[in-house]
């Protein structure tokens, strides 16, 4: 019988940008109960890399014209809690 050993993650991934599209994951909502948010600021560490950024949540529902009336939410989330769905460059994945 052979295992395979998992791997750990060595070589660094893509960061988060201005305009990247992604989805907000938490703890209290099952897993496929996401809120889709933008990212509108990055806030880079020391080392380079971003690990929080500020994403823009709208409304959860919409009226039927599409148009957002209350403000938009704006929150300061670690990138560990967030999944990238469209990035803002797409020649950067």
């Amino acid at each position: 019988m052979s295992f395979q050993r998992r791997t750990k993650w060595n070589h660094p991934g893509r960061n988060l940008s201005i305009g990247d599209v992604v989805i907000v994951k938490e703890d209290t909502l099952p897993r496929n109960c996401g809120h889709l948010a933008c990212v509108s600021k990055t806030y880079p560490s020391k080392d380079g890399y971003i690990r929080s950024v500020q994403v823009d949540l709208g409304d959860d529902a919409l009226p039927a014209d599409g148009k957002r009336k209350g403000p938009v939410r704006r929150l300061d989330h670690p990138v560990n809690k967030l999944v990238l769905l469209v990035p803002s460059d797409a020649d950067e994945v």
